[in-house]
């Protein structure tokens, strides 16, 4: 037993007297500021629109409108009727980079489309216009539980359909 003993003092003290390897540090890369004017473009999204990430929040519904705000209740996606104009308006908020065009994609198409740009840089929105009667407004209406919506800095994201939308186009088609 005292050998065991011994042999048992004899490892730990080698172990701790072994050096230790200290890990190196990581450096992280500095951030570079982005100047007033500079595109911001995400990596490209998957070809697959149907796996984009989904937003997860609620839609709303009053006579005018139907809005998806997210979880912590900024408006993501807006659809408008506006019976003047015969149109119905979708509009894209929290926009980042450059560009004025949203990219559409149901489970039977996929339309890229140029709107208009309101706001800033980073924080601005994009608004389309479409005919009351455009068959792509039954197209995400009917589309399989959800659309895509993708700006030109690769902002996609999924979003579940509602009956917010067909109450919207039916509104403004009546």
């Amino acid at each position: 037993m005292i050998r065991a003993l011994m042999l048992f003092t004899s490892l730990s003290v080698a172990a701790f007297a072994m050096p230790q390897a200290t890990p190196e540090a990581i450096s992280q890369p500095e951030a570079v500021p982005q100047s007033a004017g500079t595109q911001t473009t995400l990596p490209e999204p998957p070809a697959d629109w149907r796996i984009w990430p989904r937003v997860n929040g609620a839609w709303s519904f009053d006579s005018r409108k139907a809005e998806l705000t997210d979880g912590i209740g900024r408006a993501v996606i807006t659809i408008r009727c506006d019976r003047q104009d015969d149109a119905v308006y979708l509009t894209r908020h929290l926009v980042i980079g450059d560009g004025n065009a949203l990219t559409l994609m149901t489970s039977f198409n996929e339309w890229t489309i140029a709107g208009t740009r309101e706001g800033h840089d980073d924080d601005a929105d994009i608004r389309i216009r479409l005919p009351k009667d455009d068959r792509l407004l039954d197209q995400i209406v009917y589309s399989r539980g959800y659309f895509g919506v993708r700006t030109p800095a690769n902002q996609a994201v999924r979003i579940p359909a509602a009956p917010e939308i067909a109450r919207i186009v039916e509104q403004c088609r009546a």
